[in-house]
């Protein structure tokens, strides 16, 4: 639509192309977490670890609740 309706189909195209490559980029970049629920004992009690870890091109980040 921009290319026909300016009378420039190649930048039209051209625009078109540039947003699927970065949305795709984004898709294939972006954070992904693993969860797995873990029991640990200490001394007689036995305490819920729930570990989130998470990876990005830029950073690692490992958080845990209990």
């Amino acid at each position: 639509v921009i290319g026909v309706g300016d009378s420039r189909p190649r930048d039209g195209f051209s625009t078109a192309l540039l947003g699927i490559a970065v949305t795709e980029a984004n898709i294939r970049t972006e954070p992904r977490a693993l969860t797995q629920a873990t029991q640990v004992q200490i001394g007689q009690t036995r305490v819920n670890l729930y570990p989130q870890f998470a990876a990005s091109p830029g950073h690692l980040a490992l958080s845990i609740r209990f």
